[in-house]
């Protein structure tokens, strides 16, 4: 079998739910290591991913390749871009440059593997389609687990603390209701009321 026959055969029954919920943006979502998980179970080529920093005009972009690799060392590709914020309140450039990365990861992994995401977290949130329901559902029994979305909900938390609509405290409270923060994402948040 060719690499592109076994990309194909992967492609075609390859099921990465998303299996990740944000109960500060209410939706679901994949990560790029749910994608990557359920690549491993359908298949022994190796997956690669390597990120390049590429300066266009005055922006940095970080340009993630994901590679399927046989084991004769044919191999079939896919990249994506994520743009460097300039600045970011509350991150240094290493927490910038990683937050560019894991979306240009994903959506080099999303390339590759024909992951459809247009009901992905950045477009549909959980309570406007019935059918993720029971997902939902089923999802308030699990253990509670790290929030990691601090990039992705900054911009909310800000118009939310500077309209008035809630404290710093409030945001922090209610997510430690459905998650477990560390402290480090706690110091950002009262960043955003300084």
């Amino acid at each position: 079998m060719t690499i592109q026959e076994e990309l194909a055969r992967v492609q075609k029954i390859l099921k990465s739910p998303k299996s990740q919920y944000n109960k500060f943006g209410n939706f679901y979502f994949r990560s790029c290591e749910d994608i990557l998980e359920s690549v491993k179970e359908v298949t022994n080529c190796a997956i690669m991913i390597q990120d390049e920093i590429i300066l266009i005009g005055s922006r940095f972009y970080v340009k993630a390749t994901a590679q399927m690799i046989d084991g004769e060392g044919a191999a079939v590709s896919s990249c994506a871009f994520a743009r460097e914020a300039e600045t970011k309140k509350g991150m240094d450039e290493a927490m910038i440059t990683g937050s560019a990365s894991s979306y240009a990861r994903k959506y080099a992994l999303n390339g590759l593997f024909a992951i459809d995401d247009t009901r992905d977290s950045d477009t549909k949130k959980v309570e406007e389609s019935p059918k993720d329901e029971p997902a939902k559902t089923a999802k308030k029994d699990v253990e509670k687990g790290w929030y990691n979305d601090f990039n992705k909900h900054k911009a909310i938390m800000e118009d939310e603390i500077k309209s008035g609509k809630k404290t710093v405290d409030q945001i922090i409270n209610k997510l430690k209701q459905n998650y477990k923060i560390s402290t480090g994402v706690v110091e950002q948040i009262k960043l955003l009321g300084v």
